[in-house]
């Protein structure tokens, strides 16, 4: 089994948000922050033929690296291991051991959305100028907030009113004359560079929803909605 480039780019990005993976047989991947306040899921072009626990899928991804051209070979999966192969060199492999799943923080089940409260799309330029902004700033929030002309995303310091921010409105369908302030910590926006459309429901938690990878992030217990 090969893993293409767009299934490690995922996996690399699982690993910013989770050290450790479970993957289950099939297409679909997910994982989930240790504090719970992601999660993130993705179908790929593979199909995973059996269950297995990565501890360290830095490491993993490293080790693929020592490989022009890596495989994945099951066989060996009830012994609790796979091997990575060169594809046209067999005897060059390595044999890779898997984590325990109670070892593993992971997503039980896929995150249930209700009726959105506020809906818009967030294309792929916004959300690199607004992370730019975020880095150049050193600023720890990133806030949804109403505006005259739709819905206002405001990098900025919730807890510091006089701190430097940087705004952007753009296109959305929220309640109309009704304040809120719904407040995301700047490290919780893991996401792959992609389109996304977003919906928050409440001051609790949201989706964003890509062709690539869907996310489901809390907000901060100080949002206000």
């Amino acid at each position: 089994m090969k893993l293409s480039e767009e299934t490690l780019k995922v996996l690399k990005n699982f690993a910013g948000i989770n050290p450790s993976i479970l993957i289950k047989p099939g297409n679909n991947i997910s994982t989930q922050a240790i504090a719970g306040n992601i999660v993130a899921e993705a179908d790929i072009q593979e199909e995973f033929p059996v269950e297995f626990c990565l501890y360290d899928l830095v490491q993993f991804l490293n080790t693929l690296k020592l490989f022009a051209n890596p495989v994945l070979d099951f066989r060996n999966a009830d012994q609790n291991f796979m091997y990575i192969c060169e594809e046209d060199n067999i005897d060059f492999k390595v044999q890779y051991t898997f984590a325990k799943k109670k070892h593993i923080v992971y997503p039980e089940r896929k995150p249930v959305m209700g009726t959105p409260d506020i809906s818009f799309d967030l294309d792929v330029d916004t959300l690199a100028t607004v992370m730019k902004a975020s880095n150049v700033m050193q600023l720890p929030h990133i806030m949804i907030l109403p505006d005259v002309e739709g819905i206002k995303i405001e990098v900025s310091d919730a807890k510091n009113p006089s701190s430097n921010k940087f705004s952007i409105n753009i296109d959305g369908d929220a309640p109309k004359d009704k304040e809120f302030k719904l407040i995301f910590k700047t490290e919780v926006f893991k996401m792959l560079p992609s389109n996304y459309h977003v919906d928050i429901v409440g001051n609790k938690v949201s989706s964003f929803e890509s062709d690539k990878v869907d996310y489901y992030i809390g907000l901060d217990p100080n949002s206000q909605f």
